[in-house]
C-alpha cells in the first residue's frame, strides 16, 4: 500500500491487485483524513474488502428463456450453415419452444420436464427422436455460448423406439402403388412433378427451384446448382456441396422432359409462378391417403427412385453419387434391403430348376 497527499489535506491511500478475468494488474484507492497509525490501518482495511469484492468471481443467476436462447441461436448459426438448413432447424426449434414453453428458463429444464412434454406430443417414434436430436444440439449450443449452466441432464432424455418394421420404415414405394398414385393425380403439373422426382432421385427443393435454362438437353444432363427453401420458398445454394451435381437424362426422363412445357424462370411453373412445396406436398399426401391409405411425403420420391435403381442392380455408388451425397443410411437400408429381395429371388430360381 502506498499513499498520496491531496491538495485538499486529505490523503488517499492506494494497493494494486491483478484482476482475475484479464490477469491485468490494475489499481484501488480510498482517501482519509490524515495519515496517521489508525487511518493507515482503517485504509488497508477498507482497501482488503474493496479488492475482496472486484477479484470475487461470480456467475450472476442465468434467467434465459427459451425463446431468448431461440432469437440468440438464429442469430448465433447465421453463416456457419446453409439457409434452407437454418430455416428448417429454426423451423422445429419453434414447434418445440412452444410445446416446452417459450418463457421457460433453460437452466429450470430437467430431463423429466422435457420427457413428459415429448410424451404428450402424439407424433410418430422417428419425429420424436428427429426433434429430440435437433433440441439436443439448441442446448448444447447454448451450453457453449454460456446461456446453459449444465447439460448433464440431456444424456438422459429418451431415444424412442419405432415398433413397426419392413417397407414403410424404409419410406419407398412398390411399383404398383407407384401406378396407383399416378393414376389419381389428375392434375398434370402435381403429376408431372412426381415423374419427375422418381426418374431423377432429386431433393424436391432442388427440383422446385430447378431453372430452365439448367436443363440442358443437348448435353443430356441437368444441372443442379441450387435449391428453393421448402420454408421460405427464396433460392439459395444446395443443401451440401456435393449436393451440386450434373443429373444425367435417361431415355425415360428424356420422354417426360418433352412432354413439360418449361417456365420463362424456373423449369416447372403453373400460370407463369413457381409451383410451392406446401401445395405439391398437400396434393401427394391426400392423393397417398385417398388410394394408399396412408401418408408419404415428398422425400419418398427420392427413395423409391433409389429403390428403383437398387431393383435394375445398379450400384450403390452411382446411385449415390446421383443423390448427391458420399453416404446416406436411409439409401443403404433401402439399397441392401431392395438387393437382399434380389438376391432371394435369384436363389428361388436356381432352387426351382434343374441343371442337369
Amino acid at each position: 500500500m502506498y499513499c498520496q497527499e491531496l491538495k485538499n489535506g486529505k490523503v488517499r491511500f492506494f494497493e494494486t491487485y491483478i484482476d482475475p478475468m484479464t490477469m491485468v494488474r490494475k489499481t484501488t484507492s480510498v482517501t482519509m483524513d490524515k495519515n496517521t497509525a489508525q487511518s493507515r490501518k482503517a485504509a488497508q482495511t477498507a482497501l482488503s474488502a474493496k479488492i475482496d469484492s472486484l477479484t470475487r468471481i461470480s456467475t450472476p443467476e442465468n434467467k434465459t428463456t427459451l425463446s431468448e436462447l431461440l432469437r440468440a441461436y438464429s442469430d448465433g448459426i447465421k453463416g456457419t450453415v446453409r439457409p434452407q438448413t437454418a430455416n428448417r432447424n429454426m423451423g422445429t426449434l419453434k414447434k418445440t419452444v412452444k410445446m416446452l414453453g417459450p418463457k421457460t428458463q433453460v437452466n429450470k429444464l430437467t430431463a423429466r420436464y422435457v420427457t413428459e412434454k415429448f410424451a404428450k406430443w402424439d407424433a410418430k417414434p422417428v419425429s420424436k427422436n428427429e426433434r429430440m436430436s435437433r433440441f439436443k444440439t439448441f442446448i448444447r449450443w447454448g451450453y457453449r455460448m454460456d446461456y446453459v449452466n449444465n447439460i448433464d441432464w440431456l444424456e438422459k432424455l429418451p431415444k424412442y423406439e419405432d415398433s413397426k418394421k419392413g417397407r414403410r420404415e424404409l419410406k419407398y414405394l412398390e411399383k404398383d402403388e407407384i401406378e396407383k398414385l399416378l393414376d389419381a393425380m389428375t392434375v398434370t403439373y402435381h403429376r408431372n412433378i412426381m415423374r419427375f422426382g422418381l426418374l431423377t432421385g432429386m431433393r424436391i427443393g432442388e427440383i422446385l427451384g430447378l431453372k430452365t435454362e439448367n436443363v440442358d438437353l443437348d448435353e443430356r444432363v441437368i444441372h443442379v446448382v441450387e435449391t428453393k427453401s421448402c420454408q421460405t420458398g427464396e433460392d439459395g445454394p444446395t443443401k451440401t456441396d456435393g449436393s451440386t451435381r450434373d443429373v444425367f437424362i435417361q431415355n425415360e426422363l428424356m420422354e417426360l422432359i418433352k412432354e413439360i412445357t418449361p417456365g420463362k424462370k424456373y423449369f416447372f411453373e403453373h400460370n407463369g409462378h413457381y409451383i410451392e412445396y406446401a401445395a405439391f406436398n398437400k396434393y401427394l399426401e391426400e392423393t397417398a391417403l385417398k388410394v394408399l391409405n396412408r401418408k408419404i411425403s415428398s422425400h419418398y420420391l427420392r427413395h423409391t427412385h433409389t429403390s428403383l435403381l437398387a431393383a435394375q442392380r445398379v450400384d450403390l455408388e452411382t446411385i449415390s453419387r446421383r443423390l448427391g451425397h458420399s453416404s446416406s443410411d436411409m439409401t443403404k437400408a433401402i439399397y441392401l434391403h431392395i438387393t437382399k429381395e434380389l438376391r432371394e429371388k435369384d436363389q428361388a430360381v436356381l432352387d426351382s430348376i434343374n441343371l442337369i
